[in-house]
C-alpha cells in the first residue's frame, strides 16, 4: 500500500509555515523531506514530514531558533518518530512540546 502523500501547500496550512519558509529549510538542509525529489517534478511530503515541520515550527514560537530546533529534533522526520514529548531550555526557560497533541493537530487538518 503506497503511503498517502500531500502538496506543499496543504503541509505548509498544517505546519502554520510559508512555502519560501520551507523551501528555505529543505536548501539549507534544516528538513530532508522523506520522499527524495527531481528537477521538474512537484514535491510531495507525507504526514511525517507535516508532523516534524509542525514540531520544529511550535520550538520556533517557543522562541528556540531554528538551528536549535533541528539540533533538537533533527532535520528528518525519522529522528522524531517514536517520540512523544521533545523538551529544551533556553536560559532559564524550558520549553516542551507535546508531539501526540501536534500530531493530532496535523492529522484534522489534513484530514488524514
Amino acid at each position: 500500500m503506497t503511503e498517502r502523500t500531500f502538496t506543499i501547500a496543504e503541509v505548509c496550512a498544517a505546519a502554520r509555515i510559508s512555502p519560501a519558509r520551507l523551501h528555505q529549510w529543505i536548501e539549507r538542509g534544516q528538513f530532508k523531506p522523506i520522499r527524495g525529489t527531481r528537477s521538474g517534478v512537484a514535491r510531495d511530503f507525507t504526514l511525517r514530514d507535516a508532523i516534524h515541520l509542525a514540531a520544529i515550527t511550535r520550538l520556533q514560537t517557543a522562541g528556540l531558533p531554528i538551528s536549535r530546533a533541528v539540533e533538537l529534533i533533527g532535520a528528518s522526520p525519522y529522528q522524531t518518530a517514536g517520540q512523544e514529548i521533545v523538551c529544551a531550555r533556553k536560559a532559564d526557560v524550558e520549553v516542551a512540546i507535546d508531539l501526540i497533541a501536534i500530531t493530532r493537530d496535523v492529522r484534522s487538518c489534513l484530514r488524514a
